[in-house]
């Protein structure tokens, strides 16, 4: 799993789960690496630089693999993409 964000601010932080993953200082048009994350329905919270919070929800399913990645765009929408 991996964060993507091409919101109008860089992410100060962004939490998968309870702090399964916790990804800091994601700037504009940047993406993270890549994490393992354990199967399931977990929360997902980006906090951005001035403290707004956007909240969703990713679920991992057990079949299937691969890399996937979260991604916030500039009107607040959250895409699951798998790579």
């Amino acid at each position: 799993m991996r964060f993507t964000n091409y919101y109008i601010e860089p992410m100060d932080s962004v939490v998968i789960g309870d702090r399964l993953v916790v990804f800091k200082n994601i700037a504009l048009k940047s993406a993270t690496g890549y994490e393992k994350i354990q199967n399931g329905k977990h929360q997902v919270t980006c906090i951005t630089k001035k403290k707004k919070r956007f909240y969703s929800t990713v679920t991992i399913s057990k079949t299937g693999g691969g890399k996937k990645s979260i991604q916030l765009d500039a009107i607040s929408n959250f895409s699951v993409l798998e790579d």
